[in-house]
C-alpha cells in the first residue's frame, strides 16, 4: 500500500473533531489500520461486535460456497493451519487475525460515519464514498458513487450503517 493510500486511509478512519449530531454517540478514536483485531477487541469490544455481525451476515448473503483468501501476518493461524482461510465457511471467532482486521476497518468505519450521520441512505452513501477513498475495489463495478451501485451493493451498505446504528447509543 502506498503512502498517499495509507495516509489517507489512517485520516479517515479517524473520529473527526467537530460536533456530534447525536450528543450520546462516542467515535472510537483507534485507528485501525494500526492495530491488530486482538488489540481491537481489548480496546472496541463494540467495533468488535459490529465486525463479527457485518462477517457473519457476508456469509450468509454472499453467495459463495467457498472463498480462499491467504494469510499474511496471522502466524500461529498459518502454523496451524496452513497460508489459506476459506473465509466463506469460517465464524469470524475463527478467523486469522488479517481478516479480523479487513472486518474490523470497515467496522470502525461505519461506526464513525453513523456518529455523524443517522439516515441510512445518506450513512450508507457517505460509508461507501470512504471506503472507496481509502479501499478501492477489486470489483471495477463497485468503484462508483452510491447511486449507482446494483441495489444488493446498496444493500450491504444499508446493513452496516443499521447494524453500527445498533451499537452507537
Amino acid at each position: 500500500m502506498g503512502f498517499k493510500k495509507l495516509f489517507l486511509l489512517k485520516s479517515l478512519l479517524k473520529p473527526k473533531r467537530k460536533a456530534q449530531k447525536n450528543p450520546e454517540c462516542q467515535q472510537q478514536g483507534t485507528n485501525a489500520s494500526s492495530v491488530s483485531a486482538q488489540e481491537a477487541a481489548a480496546e472496541d469490544p463494540k467495533i468488535m461486535l459490529i465486525a463479527a455481525a457485518i462477517h457473519e451476515n457476508w456469509r450468509k448473503t454472499s453467495g459463495y460456497s467457498v472463498r480462499l483468501k491467504p494469510v499474511t501476518k496471522d502466524t500461529a493461524w498459518i502454523s496451524e493451519r496452513g497460508a489459506w482461510c476459506d473465509i466463506q465457511n469460517t465464524p469470524f471467532d475463527n478467523l486469522p487475525s488479517d481478516w479480523k482486521r479487513a472486518d474490523y476497518e470497515i467496522a470502525l468505519l461505519a461506526y464513525n460515519t453513523v456518529c455523524e450521520e443517522q439516515d441510512i441512505e445518506a450513512a450508507s452513501a457517505m460509508l461507501h464514498k470512504r471506503w472507496l477513498e481509502c479501499k478501492p475495489s477489486m470489483e471495477p463495478y463497485l468503484n462508483v458513487p452510491f447511486d449507482e451501485l446494483p441495489e444488493k451493493d446498496k444493500d450491504d451498505r444499508r446493513y452496516f450503517v443499521r447494524i453500527a446504528l445498533e451499537h452507537v447509543a
